[in-house]
């Protein structure tokens, strides 16, 4: 008699969009780094430039960890991004630097569009000659490899964040045909806003020159979150 098969698992779509994230800039020559999910606020966000009256910072948005009155360490969080981890990897390699930061973060924020924890992708790089022009060509090949599109266009938004300069959103073009989403084409029925949608919120794209050094800083998140917004669209 033939035993019970056996049901095998498969590995979790977070997982697979993360996996291959992971060896679409390794093409390019980017190595992962990886942190604490439990961060001081200073990594999590003075080194950041986020000030300390930044609606972040609050409870509200932040889950903190529990201190005891007497507690006279520094205060810890639940880190909101994984931009800690850029700090960390500076601190420890130096320049030149080419490095993605993938992992799990929490925002005590939870609504139909929202969780309190979530995984996203930030990169980093520091070299000479560096330019925006770099980081749009990255971001450009990502796009194409990763949504086996062959042309694509991206739209660069300037957008203001006080402690960043300068800042950008990101737009990617896509269409509607038959309720199918399609990234990388037009739809012409429509306006050019309309078949326009957010690839990346560049809240902590950093381009700025390092003291004393001839190396161009450009920090960020190059790829946004595209865990939770382009997993579903490679996932079929």
């Amino acid at each position: 008699m033939p035993s019970r098969s056996i049901n095998t698992g498969s590995i979790h779509p977070i997982s697979q969009v993360t996996e291959e994230v992971i060896a679409i800039f390794a093409d390019m020559g980017f190595s992962v780094a990886e942190g604490p999910r439990i961060e001081t606020d200073w990594y999590n966000f003075d080194a950041l430039n986020i000030p300390g009256h930044h609606p972040a910072r609050a409870e509200m948005d932040t889950f903190y960890m529990k201190r005891n009155v007497d507690d006279e360490r520094p205060p810890h969080v639940l880190r909101t991004h994984t931009s800690p981890v850029q700090v960390r990897t500076m601190e420890k390699s130096g320049a030149p630097i080419r490095v993605i930061c993938p992992g799990g973060v929490y925002r005590a924020d939870y609504d139909q569009t929202h969780t309190p924890m979530f995984h996203q992708v930030e990169g980093l790089a520091i070299d000479k000659d560096l330019s925006m022009a770099n980081l749009k060509w990255v971001l450009e090949q990502f796009v194409k490899i990763f949504f086996s599109v062959d042309d694509v266009e991206l739209r660069f938004r300037a957008s203001h964040f006080p402690f960043t300069e300068p800042s950008a959103e990101v737009d990617i073009r896509c269409s509607w045909n038959d309720g199918q989403l399609k990234i990388g084409e037009k739809d012409h029925k429509k306006t050019s806003d309309s078949n326009l949608i957010l690839l990346e919120r560049g809240n902590k794209l950093i381009v700025k020159a390092i003291k004393k050094s001839e190396f161009l800083f450009i920090a960020g998140k190059p790829i946004g979150e595209p865990i939770a917004r382009g997993g579903p669209f490679v996932m079929n």
